[in-house]
């Protein structure tokens, strides 16, 4: 039977044992720690197709064009751009000289065929306005009936107007809601009330009216629609 050790140099034998295990674990994490850190510090890689800056510009630039595009959607360009005239019968000669070519126009068939028939120069001043500009027409019926009839006479005369574009309404209020939906440049109506109320919305208006007249800058009042034509 081999002597026994010692009691002091067991325990002393046992605790190298265990520093030096601790010793190897703490060398261990400290070298994991270092290669992560390391890690971290190397540069992001680019994108396919460019850098990172690169990216960066071109996502800036497709959020400039989606806002674009969202404000192009809501308003009419024309309608913003075109400034008030300092005397109205400037309005009725931007029409007539076609200075509005392309712009939207809001104008109520009122004033273009009435009780069944069209007006003087109603067709023509219709031809007119359709040739040159984006042409939204409104009329207020009580039938469906009547909406037919209507539908037939403006194709007649114009062929090419698509059906979304010719409105119709159960009451006067709905001139005023279509018109300040579509926010057109340029609105022809028959009646004073509305025109006096839409010229601090709209940029320009034709009033057709024998009787009572506005007088705002950028209304002009004009007894019979075919003034309109050039």
């Amino acid at each position: 039977m081999p002597p026994r050790k010692p009691f002091f140099d067991t325990l002393l034998q046992q605790a190298t044992g265990s520093m030096t295990t601790l010793v190897a674990l703490a060398i261990g994490a400290v070298a994991f720690y270092l290669l992560f850190r390391a890690n971290n510090r190397r540069e992001p890689r680019p994108p396919p197709g460019g850098s990172i800056d690169a990216s960066n510009n071109n996502n800036n630039n497709n959020s400039i064009n989606t806002t674009t595009r969202q404000i192009g959607r809501g308003a009419n360009p024309s309608a913003r751009t075109l400034p008030k005239k300092t005397e109205s019968k400037d309005v009725l000669q931007f029409v007539k000289t076609q200075q509005l070519v392309g712009c939207k126009m809001c104008v109520a068939i009122d004033v273009l065929y009435k009780n069944g028939n069209w007006v003087e120069k109603g067709e023509e001043v219709l031809r007119f306005l359709t040739s040159t500009s984006d042409v939204f027409l409104m009329y207020r019926v009580d039938s469906e009936a009547e909406q037919k009839r209507v539908l037939e006479v403006v194709h007649k005369c114009v062929p090419s107007l698509k059906r979304h574009k010719i409105l119709f309404c159960s009451t006067e209020k709905g001139y005023e809601a279509f018109t300040r939906q579509i926010t057109p440049s340029l609105l022809i109506t028959y009646n004073p009330q509305q025109a006096s109320f839409l010229s601090g919305v709209l940029p320009y208006i034709v009033l057709v009216s024998e009787g009572e007249q506005v007088a705002k800058l950028n209304v002009a009042s004009v007894k019979s629609v075919g003034e309109i034509l050039p």
